[in-house]
């Protein structure tokens, strides 16, 4: 595939060439064009429930609310794709997936998208078109297994942190018994040579 093809469409999608009036709302844009207007308004502000476990601390809550701006954030994508607007909630409506999303050079059918595209990272780009249909990553199985994969990690890690800090507790109560027998040895020391001094006058 050419790899100028994402950005020509991209730029065409972005500067309105040969296209009909804009939307009323940007996001529409990514929706497919025969769907009647009222509908993909519809879509667009009616948004499905959160498969999210409510937040019992401050601290949750503070999680949640940052991961929630970073999944609405266009920067966290980068490159050409933050430059169009595009977020991860673009695709996954409040986490769901998106049958009707379509973006030039990135989907295939509605409801589809290439992530390994050049408009998402020039590094992870492959040059190949393959849009794959957009998951609902509140009920794909396989995202349930990678975050209990990640809650396994992340206890393995806090495992490996503590033995850390016990080895280094360790080492610092070595280095603190060390200097401290050193400080009573000079002090032994100076007491003897003082004796000495003293038996000498």
């Amino acid at each position: 595939m050419d790899c100028r093809r994402p950005f020509a469409a991209l730029a065409l999608a972005i500067l309105g060439l040969g296209a009909a009036p804009a939307p009323p709302l940007k996001e529409m844009r990514w929706m497919a064009p025969d769907l009647p207007q009222a509908y993909r308004l519809g879509r667009l502000t009616t948004r499905p429930a959160e498969c999210l476990t409510p937040a019992t601390t401050t601290a949750a809550a503070e999680a949640v609310a940052v991961g929630r701006a970073m999944f609405m954030a266009p920067l966290l994508l980068g490159g050409q794709a933050a430059r169009a607007g595009l977020s991860c909630g673009a695709c996954h409506i409040a986490g769901r997936g998106n049958p009707d999303f379509v973006f030039p050079g990135v989907s295939g059918a509605p409801g589809t998208a290439d992530v390994t595209s050049s408009l998402f990272s020039s590094q992870r780009g492959d040059g190949v078109f393959y849009p794959k249909p957009i998951p609902d990553l509140a009920a794909d199985p396989r995202f349930a297994e990678r975050e209990a994969r990640m809650i396994g990690l992340q206890q393995q890690l806090e495992a490996l942190l503590d033995q850390r800090n016990a080895l280094e507790q360790g080492y610092l109560n070595q280095i603190q018994d060390a200097l401290k027998s050193r400080d009573e040895l000079r002090q032994a020391l100076e007491q003897q040579i003082t004796a000495a001094l003293s038996d000498r006058d």
